[in-house]
């Protein structure tokens, strides 16, 4: 087909990572935007790494926490914190440097003022009290730009508590849970593959209800038959299935990689093909 449009939200995020659910276009790695495929308009901002979309729900996996998402009642309020973010973050940048200025003025102060206090020549006195006259304006404008950037910064933070406020009432149910490396949904169970670990959650509610040990990051999870299929980054494949140990597990032998390729043979051959 024709190359249609590019769309960003704000930054590289790097990888290729991209699902296509009805009008909607998920794009993302640490952090997921969805858009409207006719629109280009953002629908909602994810802070996971994982994401299902199911009918009417969504599961999110950001390393801390698995979670439900309504995402017509969390698409709104996430878009403004996402909004919210980078001008919260710059507020508090310049929070802070408007404090240390405060300090550097009251010190400066401080000193000259000490250095009056030792001095009885009143010509001496005359001009050291011209340098402290200076030193206390520069401490007044110090403080007064520092009630101006507290006073924005409040009202940053005012509206980034409404906008999570508001996505906190978008969430089904949230379950902490550090796996985040992969996500599926297999009827009413949720998946999350993570560092050494696999866990099953009840969709309906985020119950925990089944775990195993795995060696490495579980980056593959599939359903099969009955099994649990998981494959990790150590070249490990394991197979789970129900039984009289519910944490049984079967665990296949990892496949030695191919050898390397000889690259000069490699070489030869692209260029004959050339």
């Amino acid at each position: 087909g024709a190359y249609a449009y590019n769309q960003r939200f704000g930054k590289n995020v790097g990888g290729t990572w991209a699902l296509v659910a009805g009008d909607l276009l998920y794009t993302g790695t640490e952090e997921i935007m969805a858009f409207g495929t006719k629109t280009r308009a953002r629908f909602a901002w994810f802070e996971g790494r994982q994401l299902v979309v199911a009918e009417g729900r969504h599961y999110t996996a950001d390393g801390k926490v698995v979670a439900a998402v309504q995402p017509e009642a969390y698409g709104k309020p996430s878009l403004e914190r996402f909004r919210l973010r980078d001008t919260r973050t710059t507020q508090q940048q310049d929070h802070r440097t408007a404090q240390r200025a405060v300090r550097t003025a009251q010190d400066k102060l401080k000193a000259e003022t000490d250095k009056l206090a030792a001095i009885e020549n009143a010509e001496e006195r005359a001009r050291q009290q011209a340098v402290c006259d200076k030193a206390r304006a520069t401490l007044a404008a110090a403080e007064k730009q520092l009630d101006t950037v507290a006073g924005a910064l409040a009202k940053i933070e005012a509206q980034w508590q409404a906008a999570g406020e508001g996505m906190a009432a978008g969430f089904g149910w949230r379950t902490e849970c550090a796996a985040a490396e992969a996500l599926i949904l297999a009827g009413d169970m949720l998946i999350a593959g993570g560092v050494d670990e696999v866990v099953a959650l009840r969709a309906s509610d985020g119950t925990r209800v089944w775990e195993a040990k795995v060696e490495g990051k579980a980056k593959g999870l599939a359903v099969a038959d009955g099994r649990l299929l998981v494959s990790t980054d150590r070249g490990l494949v394991y197979a789970f299935a129900a039984g009289p140990e519910p944490r049984g597990e079967v665990r296949e032998t990892a496949v030695a990689p191919p050898p390397a390729p000889d690259h000069d043979q490699l070489a030869a051959w692209l260029a004959a093909e050339a």
